[in-house]
């Protein structure tokens, strides 16, 4: 059972011309996608605003492109973490005195610094494969965590997404 927002996935069986991945290889789906099609370069800036779900994919990739990453969260419970994957900036959002909760304080000035806001439900397959190419050479890896398959670790799993 899965519970969360990225699949991840051992391999079971490939074809007979599928060579980028083996029997027993681990495999998840990211956001290497949105960073492409945002044209993110080395040594850009990235936001990411929480890290519930995808967001540890999102600091990793990130992080790996060169870039300088700035998490936006309303919880500081995650911060070291965070830090760990790879950020460089922590913006505790409930201690910044414009934030109203909804984010539209954020509009002004992403008008006018010219920045945008980007989001992604799925990467098409070239993509998908340059992903797992560029997690294999930066180790990138998912963030698993296993609970019992028993009433107590599904409800834990479910009141933790």
């Amino acid at each position: 059972m899965v519970l969360g927002h990225e699949p991840v996935g051992v391999v079971e069986q490939v074809a007979p011309k599928l060579t980028s991945v083996k029997v027993g290889d681990r495999v998840g789906w990211g956001l290497y996608g949105v960073l492409v099609h945002a044209g993110v370069q080395p040594f850009g800036c990235i936001g990411i605003v929480g890290v519930s779900g995808p967001g540890p994919f999102a600091i990793q990739f990130a992080a790996k492109m060169g870039c300088k990453v700035a998490i936006f969260s309303g919880t500081m419970s995650k911060n070291d973490w965070e830090m760990q994957l790879g950020a460089n900036n922590f913006v505790f959002l409930k201690e910044t005195p414009d934030f109203n909760g909804d984010f539209k304080m954020l509009n002004a000035s992403i008008v006018l610094q010219g920045l945008r806001i980007i989001g992604t439900l799925a990467a098409e397959r070239p993509l998908q494969t340059d992903m797992l190419e560029f997690s294999a050479r930066h180790h990138i890896k998912p963030m698993i965590e296993a609970l019992p398959m028993d009433a107590g670790g599904i409800n834990n799993g479910i009141e933790r997404l």
